[in-house]
């Protein structure tokens, strides 16, 4: 029986040693992680036309007598969520040489920096008007702030007599980081 205790006690250390080693190996760490994105939102916050007196005109072109017939109007034609994302313009009575500059603010109200990835002008009679858009020599808009753009319109001489012009005006932001 001695020799029998002998014999096992070398096998009871392996498998202790063997016991360690292999609780050491596989030692188990957990991690919880929440990770929240964020949120590309922007809406137009306001707009107007310059054109609130007397006409104003194309470079070339003069309104002296201080004529007041042509309107310009901008109206919201689309929302998301309550926010204004689309404006319509539309000039009436216009001529060639009139020219309106239409400025719009932009907010920011997502949580992620975002700069403007495109611009759509939809619905322009280009053989009327000749629409531009001037934008900011930086285009991103932190959260929470806003930035300005001017769309600057002028009726061109092929511009027909008792004709509304209207179109739309949509500019699509991308989060900071693809633009």
């Amino acid at each position: 029986m001695e020799a029998a205790f002998k014999a096992i006690i070398p096998l009871v250390m392996v498998v202790a040693v063997l016991g360690m080693a292999f609780a050491m190996w596989s030692e188990t760490l957990m991690m919880n992680v929440t990770v929240n994105t964020g949120e590309v939102k922007v809406k137009f916050s306001g707009w107007g036309c310059s054109d609130t007196g007397p006409d104003p005109q194309a470079e070339g072109f003069s309104n002296s007598e201080n004529k007041d017939v042509a309107t310009c109007s901008v109206d919201v034609e689309l929302y998301d969520d309550a926010n204004p994302i689309k404006l319509h313009v539309v000039l009436n009575n216009t001529y060639p040489g009139y020219s309106a500059d239409i400025t719009v603010i932009i907010d920011n109200i997502g949580t992620i920096p975002v700069k403007l990835l495109d611009h759509e002008i939809s619905g322009v009679d280009t053989t009327a008007l000749s629409v531009s858009l001037t934008t900011p020599e930086d285009t991103q808009i932190e959260p929470g702030g806003n930035s300005t753009y001017i769309l600057h319109i002028e009726v061109l001489q092929d511009a027909e007599e008792n004709t509304s012009y209207p179109f739309d005006v949509s500019l699509t932001f991308a989060q900071w980081n693809e633009v």
